[in-house]
Order: structure tokens, then sequence, then C-alpha cells
């Protein structure tokens, strides 16, 4: 009898070897579809999520290692992405428990991040009860919401006449940056080169079509940061958000690459939002001494411009604007690089001497004074040390607003009193990077970037 127990245990254990065997022999073997899977989520919660949810039924179609070539064979083909309804969780808005549906990929997996090397970072707009994405290497599709599945078929597009393949393998930070519909038209930003090497950020427009978009200049500076500057270049600190400020003019946020004077220069475009006609493509700066702002949203019941920016290491802010310093041309200066809540990168990981003089010579030319009223600046009306990698920003009505987050995987769900002062604000758990938020038709909408999955609240 005790024999027959021990040969019992011993063919357990020879069967759980045997498991974990087959599982790490599958996260070597680079051929196995497993591998692919694995490798899209990068981290041990979207791992288990990834596998839970598409292993062994339904695994979405991933045919290339390159997942940059593999997202513009997508597009190229005109496959459609399907996102299917997989779990969901309660979240907290304002008091109200409310669920939040996942929809993860299916089909045609988007694979190429701007942060991330998998999976895709993409951008949301509504249009009529459409949703339209812009994936961040020119990818556009639409579709409508549907209970358990999100079908979207495919625009052909002219937008990687403007940005390729060569500037997305060169650096995956150089991106399409932000969508927007409005007034019968299709708006794009991107990170554009506009000479050998020298960078700015633009504005394309089409008009709506849903068979072909022709995408042509609204907005091509002739100002670029060029990459062996004599101070710093940074691709991703190129802002690149786009909202209407009324019927005539959109507004664009635009980084300074790292090049850190810009933000303190009139003469310059870079860390600045802006005001762009539309009828004919002029502009002017509505504020400067910004470092990298993520997102903007424009209130018209409050009058007020919200903007989201990345600060150094810490100090990501929101700011406001009230729309009286806009139409009265006042510009409204937020301080950077002289004042900030954060600090320089370099401070964190300076242990020589020579490292430790260079950091006193950058705070000497950039001291990131820890206020901004102080100096003449307009202080954030909050701010995040330790920073969250703070990015879109919405309402929600009635003074009530939600900022997304990449780094914290956190949402920041806020109040404004009638100062125009955070009066409350709580944070909830996200999960996942979330790269843009939009809400429309009563739907909070968020693309989460690391399983390229779409977020839903019916609100």
């Amino acid at each position: 009898m005790f024999k027959g127990k021990f040969n019992f245990k011993l063919k357990i254990l020879i069967l759980i070897l045997i498991f974990i065997s087959i599982f790490f022999a599958a996260l070597k073997n680079q051929s196995l579809i497993i591998k692919k899977a694995y490798q899209i989520a990068p981290n041990t919660m979207n791992k288990a999520r990834f596998f839970y949810f598409n292993l062994p039924h339904n695994l979405p179609n991933i045919p290339s290692n390159n997942p940059i070539r593999s997202d513009l064979e997508f597009k190229k083909n005109l496959k459609k992405l399907v996102f299917k309804n997989s779990y969901s969780k309660n979240i907290n808005i304002f008091g109200e428990m409310k669920k939040m549906d996942f929809y993860m990929p299916k089909e045609n997996y988007l694979l190429s991040g701007i942060s991330n090397i998998y999976a895709g970072s993409s951008y949301i707009d509504f249009l009529d009860n459409k949703l339209i994405i812009l994936s961040a290497r020119g990818l556009i599709a639409y579709g409508e919401i549907k209970e358990n599945e999100i079908s979207l078929k495919q625009i052909k597009n002219n937008l990687n006449n403007f940005l390729g393949i060569d500037s997305f393998e060169e650096d995956r930070s150089f991106s399409f940056k932000d969508i927007l519909i409005f007034n019968n038209k299709i708006y794009v930003t991107l990170t554009d080169e506009i000479s050998d090497n020298c960078w700015t950020t633009s504005v394309l427009y089409s008009d709506i079509n849903f068979e072909n978009l022709n995408f042509k200049y609204l907005f091509k500076p002739k100002e670029c940061v060029n990459e062996n500057n004599d101070e710093a270049f940074v691709s991703v600190q190129s802002g690149g958000r786009l909202t209407p400020l009324d019927e005539d003019n959109l507004l664009l946020s635009t980084g300074e690459f790292r090049y850190r004077k810009k933000a303190q220069d009139l003469s310059s475009i870079f860390g600045k939002i802006i005001n762009i006609n539309l009828d004919n493509g002029e502009y002017n700066i509505v504020s400067m001494g910004h470092r990298n702002p993520q997102g903007l949203f424009v209130d018209q019941k409050n009058k007020i411009v919200l903007s989201t920016e990345h600060g150094p290491w810490g100090g990501d802010e929101i700011n406001l604007i009230p729309f009286e310093k806009i139409y009265n041309n006042e510009i409204l200066n937020f301080g950077w690089p002289i004042s900030s809540y954060g600090e320089h990168y370099a401070k964190k990981n300076a242990r020589t001497g020579e490292a430790l003089r260079r950091v006193d010579l950058l705070y000497k030319k950039y001291p990131l004074h820890k206020s901004h009223e102080e100096y003449g600046f307009r202080e954030p009306i909050y701010y995040f040390t330790p920073s969250i990698g703070i990015s879109e920003i919405t309402g929600l009505g009635k003074s009530k607003y939600i900022s997304s987050s990449l780094g914290s995987k956190k949402l920041f769900f806020f109040k404004l009193d009638q100062d125009k002062k955070i009066s409350e604000y709580h944070i909830e758990t996200a999960g996942e990077r979330v790269r843009d938020i939009i809400f429309k038709n009563n739907k909070l909408i968020l693309f989460l970037e690391d399983t390229a999955t779409i977020g839903i609240v019916n609100y």
C-alpha cells in the first residue's frame, strides 16, 4: 500500500517536471507562436492575462518577429482588426462603481509600440457612432462598438508617404502622435523630418473618405531640432496632442525634443501650446515653458484649457489656461526648464566626479526651481512627484475630469471648484499603460498599450 502511494506521487512529480520542461522549452524556442505571444506582454500580469484570454483559442495572427514590419504588413493588406470583450473590472468614478470592459485583440494584433517594443500604441476618436483608431505606424481603421466585439475595417491612406519604415526602425518613438475628427475632416499629428536628421511636429489633414484618405499638410513648421544639436535630442519629447479651440482654430502641443532652451524662446515653436488657424495654417503661441505636453482638453462650459505635461525625473503637471488669456493674446509661461518640481535625469545616475560636475553645470543653466510663481511663472494646478507618466486628459461633465498615465498605469479623477482649483481627486488602477482616452456618447474609452487592448466604461 505504501509502495502504491509512492508510485502515485512519483507519477505526479514526473508529470509536473514534464510540464515545466515543455513550458520553458516553449519560452526558449523563438519559432513557437507561444514565444511570440509571450514577447508581446511586457510584464507578468499582462503575460498571464494574455495567455488566459488567448490560449488555446483564437490566438491572434502574429506573422513576424519584427513588430514594425508586422504592423505595416497589416496596413498594406488592409486587414481588419478585431477586439473581443474578454474580461472586466470595477472602477470607482466619483463614488460610483462602474464596470470597465476590456476588449483584447483577436485578429491582426497591433505589435509596434512607441515606448514598449511590444505591443502597439494607438490613438482614438469618434465619428458619429463609429470608433476611429490611428496606430503609431499610420494604420487607420473604424467600426462600431458592440457588446461582445469591436471589429474595425481599415481605411487606405497615404500617411507613410510622410513618415515611414526607415524612420520607425531608426527610433520607434518617431511616430504618428494623435488623431482628431473635426468638421468632416481627419487631422493627424506626427514627428516630421523636414530636413536631414532635423525633426519637428507637423499636422496633416484629409477629407473624410472611408475608402481612401489623402492627407496633406495643414501645419508644417520651418523650424526643426537637429539630432546633433549642441545640447540633447530625445524624439519622444515631441508633444503632438491636438484639439479644437473653436470652429476656426486648433490647439497643438509641441515638446522641446530635450533641446531645453527652446521652451523659453518666444521665436521658437518648441515647448509650446500653439493656436493654428484652420483657414490659412497660421499660428500664434498660447503658452510656453513646456517640456512635453501629452494631453489637451478644451472645456467650453468653464472656458478653460487643461493640459498635461511630462516632467523630467518627477514633476508631471496638470496646467490650466483660461480662455480670456488666449483671446487677449496673453502668453502664459509655465516655467520649464527654469522651474520644475522634478529633477534632471542626469542627477539620478551621477556617481563619478566628472558626472557630478556635468550635473552641476546643467543645474546652473537650468536650475529647476521648486517654485514657479516666485520666478514669474504660472504654477500647475497639480503636480506629481514621483512622476506618473501622465498622458491624455478629458472632461466627464460638471467640472469633472480624468487624466490617464503611462508609467504608473493609473487613472487620475479630479474635480475643479469655482476658483478652478482641484477640490477632490482619487486614483484608480488601469493595469496597463494608457496611451489615449476619450469621452464620447456617454462612453469612456481607453487605449491600453501593454496588450493593445481597448477599455470601455459605459458612463
